[in-house]
């Protein structure tokens, strides 16, 4: 057997997007499940865009062993610049939900973190010699992150 190079070598997080829990109909997988799709409830966001300091955003899966069968850690981190009057309402109503979460990569590859049953937390950690928030979406999974 002959294994090939990988052609992508340098993968970068160009885009990230959050959609909370409840804004969220169904989450659809087809004949293999790697592939999902996300259908959204009538007068729902849809995916909303969040910005992240380039070059700063960083994902992370990691399989773990367990008596019970393997699951995977995912977690994803990034920058939000920036603390003011403007988005601190904002930021304090979404620490309490729960998230799907959309990477698109600079290839083109679009995954999706969480679904209806077993969605992303957050986490976010002020950091001044950072100049803005640490947001942090976590989850455990028997799966490895789907594609979109």
């Amino acid at each position: 057997m002959i294994y090939k190079k990988n052609d992508n070598l340098n993968p970068q997080i160009c885009k990230v997007e959050i959609s909370p829990v409840q804004d969220v109909l169904s989450v659809n997988f087809g004949e293999n499940p790697v592939y999902c799709s996300v259908n959204f409830k009538p007068g729902g966001l849809g995916w909303n865009l969040v910005y992240a300091s380039p070059g700063k955003i960083h994902f992370e899966e990691e399989q773990q062993d367990d008596p019970a069968g393997p699951f995977f850690i995912q977690k994803l981190e990034f920058l939000f610049p920036g603390e003011d009057e403007s988005t601190r309402s904002m930021l304090d109503n979404m620490e309490n939900q729960r998230y799907l979460v959309s990477i698109t990569f600079n290839s083109g590859i679009r995954k999706l973190l969480g679904d209806l049953e077993n969605p992303c937390t957050l986490k976010m950690s002020f950091a001044v010699d950072k100049a803005g928030r640490i947001f942090t979406f976590q989850r455990r999974s028997v799966d490895p992150a789907y594609l979109l």
